[in-house]
């Protein structure tokens, strides 16, 4: 309102000076504007003229379109910096190129206010390259809410005039009764002052850096919702910040070379606010013809959630849409995303009842798994876990919140590659500065046995890692994964068959010898999400769903699968002979004997004292009868 009564004020003195009426004002904008515009030209008697949007103008303004709405009656164009539809933003600079033709022409100067309610507090910090607010000549005011992006509490705005001519006299109230004197230009009386200073704690605590992280995040945010939504095959999104960059010229070019080195840009992307508009899609409607879209605003209602559903502007208004609004949740970074514990761990988030920004690293993106989590909501980027690829790791740590992350195991990559690959992770995430790491680590067998088990790599390889991080002071979880319950199901662990038809477990320790099972890919995110979410803070989570002996999982399985499946303690060169055959190496076969010995003598987690199920879960993990209910043994048990 402040801008356009300036406005008006310095197109009626220019009127007056040039002999000329002042009768009929009118103002331009596009009929996307939010009523704030609107308000205006009824209160202060100027036409409204509205240009109309449609789909083939992205529901915004063209600037085009809008010269056919200019004469020289005309006090200025409010160009929107974030549609409130859509959050898709006005060309400003396509806008003042029409208008400088136009002045060329008539010698009629037509002035620019942008109205940045939103996107004033946004653009800046998302796409500091982009020409929209006093980098172009002809804007000569912006408006802004601090209680939008700005992060304050309600009740906030801002406006800014790029010189003080623009800024007429007659408008400025000079006031000398509060002890000295004061310059006033608002449409209020007595404001709280609370909103501002907490504009100017946010200006001194997030800086241009911290804006800059919440904006980059907001938009990551709403991409992989527009993302997950698209997926679902349920809706169509029309909002853009989700689609890659397509303009032309050195801003294509730029946003194409920032994209290929890091995906997470904004850069890389359609430009606008985190706002994430969808609608039905049309293979849906098809389908389900009786579905309202308006029934999913009142569901969400009752949840708690308001996503409103309505009508687009003026000439769209056969078009409804549901809105949200993307904020800042905490970005997790989850490492080996498309395996058992990185895949467990984004589908437990996925499905908490806090809100999570979740982003997957795996190698390749296209793998079925890969898609799989990109349509439960995950941002997956391609990032290979190699000193080569330190600057990658590091770009798709940015921003994080909370990273897990797990390495190779030393059987597969060797005992240094593993310790050299956590270390780099622990590295990345001190410099990205996040604010927990969360490990999937193990005990150290050669220190817990004195030196008696020195051969169970991929215990104390981990174990060195989580060392280390203890070491260099990173806040820090290790989350320790028990022994896989699918592990039972490989042909180097699983019951063997026997002549009479029966099968046998065997392993060179007691049939009272108790492990801690996990079923890894259904459970262990539940152990993940306690990490980051738990009050008390705590340095180790047990990872585990049932502590049970190797006679009762014979005895269990033995009841689910119909056969007759029993125990056997063998020999330690038995045990040796069983994996050899199998052709495994001579490292690997004493690696599991020192394992399944140090297990049983000094406990999986280096104690014996181990619950039969865990608790301060926000669900109960599968238990062994319950895993093995739900797999399928006819492969196995052959």
């Amino acid at each position: 309102m402040l801008g356009g009564l300036a406005m008006k004020k310095r197109w009626q003195e220019q009127r007056t000076k040039a002999g000329k009426d002042t009768l009929k004002p009118n103002i331009v904008f596009g009929s996307n504007a939010q009523v704030a515009l609107e308000k205006f030209a009824r209160y202060f008697d100027v036409e409204m003229r509205l240009v109309p949007v449609d789909e083939s103008t992205r529901f915004v303004m063209s600037p085009k379109r809008a010269m056919d709405y200019i004469d020289e009656n005309t006090i200025g164009v409010m160009v929107i910096l974030g549609s409130t539809y859509t959050g898709v933003f006005e060309n400003v600079q396509e806008m003042s190129d029409e208008l400088d033709a136009y002045e060329a022409k008539t010698k009629h100067h037509v002035p620019i206010h942008v109205d940045a309610a939103s996107g004033g507090f946004f653009a800046p910090f998302a796409y500091p390259k982009y020409k929209w607010a006093f980098d172009v000549p002809r804007v000569q005011s912006i408006n802004t809410s601090g209680h939008k992006f700005g992060l304050t509490p309600v009740g906030l705005g801002w406006i800014i005039w790029k010189d003080e001519q623009f800024l007429h006299k007659d408008l400025v109230f000079e006031l000398h009764y509060l002890g000295s004197t004061e310059y006033s230009f608002n449409l209020n009386f007595s404001r709280p002052a609370a909103p501002i200073i907490a504009q100017m704690f946010n200006f001194l605590n997030l800086g241009r850096e911290g804006y800059t992280r919440i904006a980059r995040v907001d938009l990551a945010n709403a991409r992989a919702f527009s993302r997950a939504l698209e997926a679902s095959g349920y809706y169509t999104v029309v909002s853009e910040i989700h689609n890659k960059y397509s303009g032309s010229g050195v801003g294509a070019a730029i946003a194409d070379a920032v994209g290929q080195a890091d995906e997470s840009s904004p850069l890389h992307y359609q430009r606008g606010l985190p706002v994430v508009a969808f609608r039905f899609s049309d293979t849906f409607k098809q389908e389900y013809p009786h579905c309202k879209q308006e029934w999913i605003q009142n569901l969400l209602r009752v949840k708690g959630w308001i996503v409103p559903n309505y009508a687009l502007p003026p000439n769209a208004e056969n078009i409804d849409v549901l809105r949200v609004v993307e904020l800042s949740a905490p970005l997790v970074v989850v490492v080996g995303s498309t395996g058992s514990q990185g895949g467990s761990a984004i589908r437990e988030l996925a499905l908490s009842d806090k809100p999570y920004r979740i982003r997957g690293l795996t190698r390749d993106t296209s793998r079925p798994a890969a898609q799989d989590l990109i349509k439960q909501g995950a941002e997956m980027v391609a990032v290979s876990a190699t000193p080569e690829e330190k600057e990658s790791l590091l770009a798709a740590f940015q921003g994080a919140t909370y990273v897990f992350a797990m390495s190779q195991s030393a059987a597969k990559a060797g005992k240094d590659t593993e310790i050299a690959e956590g270390k780099m992770y622990v590295d990345t995430a001190i410099a990205a500065k996040v604010k927990l790491l969360i490990w999937s680590g193990l005990v150290d067998m050669t220190e817990i046995s004195s030196g008696k088990y020195p051969n169970v790599y991929h215990f104390d390889s981990k174990a060195q890692v989580t060392k280390y991080a203890e070491e260099t002071g990173v806040p820090f979880v290790n989350v320790i994964a028990g022994l896989y319950m699918m592990n039972f199901t490989s042909p180097l662990v699983a019951p063997k068959k026997q002549q009479d038809g029966s099968f046998v477990l065997s392993m060179p320790v007691p049939p009272d010898s108790t492990v801690p099972l996990l079923d890894t890919a259904h459970d262990y995110g539940l152990f993940v999400k306690k990490a980051i979410e738990s009050a008390q803070g705590v340095p180790r989570v047990e990872a585990y769903g049932e502590a049970i002996s190797y006679k009762d999982m014979t005895e269990q399985l033995s009841e689910v699968t119909g056969k007759s499946i029993t125990f056997a303690q063998i020999s330690e060169d038995q045990f040796l002979q069983q994996f050899l055959g199998a052709g495994m190496p001579d490292y690997i076969a004493r690696e599991y004997l020192e394992m399944y010995l140090a297990l049983h003598v000094y406990g999986y987690y280096g104690n014996k004292d181990l619950k039969p199920r865990p608790d301060g879960l926000a669900r109960l993990p599968h238990t062994w009868r319950e895993f093995a209910k739900a797999t399928d043994w006819s492969k196995v048990l052959i």
